[in-house]
């Protein structure tokens, strides 16, 4: 649940206040004056500093695409804004936030082009591993004599190919802009109030560009991670009773409990990533997991 804010004024909140919910419709945005927000989304996990603006990229949309967090103590100048006109109106009345708008949305898309390469590289990653520790089980019980899962979603992930994703052409030009003086970004921006508005229709078709490469490397991780621990039939459950039915046959089964041990560590070392810097809300049952290791 978000704050109630106090609408064309400076609002202090504490550390761990939602500032504006996901979804939620917009009615206001905010200017961070002092401390830190934690901005959150399927794939996204980043914090804003003083001098960004929170919701801005989402008036177009009526409805917040983040979920905004104080990260710290912090303190806001929140505008009451529910259209593009309310905005503009403000922007015409101080220039200088046009500098501060369009320089802190070059930032943004940033830090979620940054995300988008750590996703699509940890997708590959964690995709090769599923794939490789599937066909080494299917080997392994087959040849111990033992009846093994066909698991049918790591036939599906195996056709499907990673990403496949269009983006904005205009990306490389923000990145670029990215790497300018501070000083000079908002110098320039806020001299001319057309130049202003058409890199920020701009830079919003870039930031949703990139919002939507993101979600869909964090949906691929999710039915990865599914595929090593969450669905129904999993590589960890299926590993783990390849070993004990081995047991039982009375074969050697040191490769099978080592191959367990492996899927832990990268189950441990997944859901590490994907709650802490994907900001996915993930459901790992621990205490299943410990009976069956």
């Amino acid at each position: 649940m978000s704050v109630s804010l106090n609408m064309n004024g400076v609002n202090q909140l504490s550390k761990g206040n939602v500032i504006y919910q996901k979804d939620e419709p917009l009615s206001s945005i905010c200017l961070v004056l002092k401390g830190r927000v934690l901005v959150q989304a399927d794939g996204v996990k980043t914090v804003f500093s003083s001098g960004n603006f929170l919701g801005a990229c989402d008036i177009e949309f009526g409805a917040h695409s983040f979920t905004y967090t104080a990260y710290d103590d912090v303190v806001l100048y929140a505008f009451s804004v529910s259209s593009r006109e309310d905005f503009q109106n403000i922007l015409d009345k101080k220039p200088e936030y046009r500098g501060l708008l369009n320089t802190s949305t070059n930032y943004f898309i940033g830090e979620l082009s940054r995300t988008l390469t750590k996703l699509e590289d940890e997708c590959k990653s964690l995709r090769e591993f599923v794939l490789a520790q599937y066909d080494f089980y299917q080997k392994t019980g087959t040849a111990s004599g033992v009846l093994v899962d066909n698991i049918s979603s790591v036939d599906i992930l195996r056709k499907r190919k990673v990403g496949d994703i269009s983006l904005c052409k205009e990306i490389d030009y923000y990145l670029a802009c990215t790497k300018l003086p501070v000083v000079a970004q908002k110098n320039y921006y806020m001299g001319s109030k057309y130049i202003s508005d058409v890199h920020y229709k701009q830079q919003i078709d870039c930031v949703f560009s990139l919002m939507v490469g993101c979600r869909t490397y964090a949906d691929q991780l999710r039915r990865c991670f599914g595929i090593l621990v969450g669905d129904e039939k999993n590589l960890f459950s299926s590993f783990s009773r390849m070993a004990m039915d081995m047991a039982h046959v009375g074969a050697d089964n040191k490769s099978a409990l080592l191959a367990v041990d492996e899927l832990l560590a990268k189950i441990n070392q997944a859901e590490t990533y994907l709650t802490e810097k994907a900001g996915l809300d993930i459901h790992l049952d621990r205490e299943r997991m410990e009976s069956t290791y």
